[in-house]
């Protein structure tokens, strides 16, 4: 009788729930007041890497990138992204994906509702759920993300609590498919806190981009009584909107240094919550060319940069290697440039022997502030000579532009640094 009343308490004592995936068996287990995922038995932290492409521009492999970096699972955002090409390369690799799946929030310019757009729901939820059935047998297939930041972006209370409805509704449909994968939505901070614990249900697991305010976030996320775990969805360096500007008024992007300073302090803050939070995606891992080319990947292309290789510490315990410092980018003239005019740019490198590196430059737009994956692009300027000290023709188009410079060794170490160039009217 003993034995039977200790095991009806440890019962009582542990919330669990499971799913059933093919070729993997995936539980979360609430004891003790700690949160765990369990794959195939094993207790398991996401080490993640959000990674919309798998493929490079110019071929490279971003999935190895990952791999090499020691995450055990990559983030997409979308199913245009996700693709079978992309799930099978991850499989091979032995990665897990986090399945983006797509909502659009509602913009003040109400290209969608979720009150009064019929045909948008009824379209998106097939979508959605098309590509469940396509997928969910997949073995790479760890998560189905469905939204990113969806009420952060809508304005509109009534449609903030319509979309709330329609995700719970959407993730009844996905559970009737497919019992096999935890499904989470992922918030901006806290923006969706309130709509998910009061009208959905039926979600697995928070997600949260957290780019600051960490200890907060997740002190709000006990406090209101989530009651769920949580799933760091994006974390990394700082917005444009938190940098000083420079002389032409353009956010100053952060060395490769402070970058990689950013992902270690952050990490280290969010995992003093590991009693609520199942793991971690380092944002980001490709070419995503939000606010500039550089600002956002701790790669550029093939090479590796301070950022990647800190987490690669971080997640693998690997000591970090000797990598090019770029100390200073200078140009000789920064404003009221004319169109087609030439420039001196030198660069000053912290290293012993900088003569043993390469130097790229190269230009861009500086769109800022637009959340798409491609944003800025990639200007042609002529340059005079080569290594630390060149000469520039700037655009010829009048505007407002970043002059990079990469610099690189023999291998696929780099490191980045820009600054601004405006260009006036004839």
């Amino acid at each position: 009788m003993k034995k039977i009343l200790m095991s009806f308490i440890l019962c009582a004592l542990v919330f669990q729930s499971v799913f059933l995936t093919a070729g993997n068996k995936v539980k979360i287990v609430k004891q003790e007041n700690r949160y765990k995922l369990l794959v195939n038995d094993k207790e398991t932290f996401i080490y993640g890497a959000g990674c919309g492409l798998g493929t490079g521009r110019e071929k490279e492999d971003y999935l190895l990138m990952a791999k090499e970096m020691g995450a055990n699972c990559v983030r997409t955002w979308g199913i245009d992204q996700g693709t079978r090409e992309y799930l099978d390369r991850a499989r091979e690799l032995g990665l897990w994906v986090s399945a983006g799946l797509w909502l659009n929030p509602v913009y003040e310019n109400k290209k969608c509702s979720y009150i009064t757009d019929t045909e948008y729901r009824t379209n998106v939820r097939k979508e959605v759920l098309d590509y469940i059935r396509q997928y969910k047998d997949h073995p790479a297939i760890l998560f189905w993300n469905v939204g990113n930041e969806v009420f952060a972006f809508t304005r509109d209370v009534p449609e903030k609590e319509a979309f709330a409805v329609f995700l719970n509704g959407l993730i009844k449909d996905i559970k009737k498919i497919d019992q096999g994968h935890p499904v989470l939505y992922t918030s901006a901070g806290t923006a969706g806190l309130d709509y998910i614990i009061r009208s959905v249900p039926e979600l697995d697991i928070f997600g949260m981009n957290l780019y600051g305010g960490i200890s907060h976030s997740f002190y709000q996320c006990k406090k209101k009584n989530l009651n769920r775990p949580v799933l760091i969805t994006e974390f990394g360096i700082t917005f444009t909107w938190d940098c000083m500007k420079d002389i032409n008024q353009l956010a100053v992007e952060p060395p490769d240094q402070a970058k990689a300073a950013l992902f270690r302090n952050r990490y280290r803050e969010i995992i003093r919550y590991k009693d609520d939070c199942i793991g971690v995606f380092a944002f980001h891992l490709g070419e995503t060319t939000q606010d500039s080319l550089t600002w956002w990947n701790f790669n550029f292309k093939k090479y590796r940069l301070a950022g990647w290789y800190e987490l690669r510490k971080l997640y693998t315990g690997q000591k970090n290697i000797s990598l090019p410092v770029i100390k200073t980018l200078k140009v000789s003239k920064q404003k009221n440039l004319l169109p087609g005019e030439w420039i001196d740019a030198s660069v000053e490198l912290d290293n012993t022997n900088p003569d043993q590196f390469q130097y790229q430059y190269f230009c861009s737009t500086t769109r800022m502030n637009i959340y798409q994956y491609y944003v800025n692009t990639n200007i042609g300027i002529n340059v005079k000579g080569s290594g630390k000290k060149v000469r520039i023709q700037v655009p010829e188009k009048a505007g407002l532009y970043r002059l990079h410079v990469l610099v690189h060794d023999q291998n696929t170490n780099g490191a980045v640094q820009n600054v601004s160039l405006k260009v006036k009217k004839k």
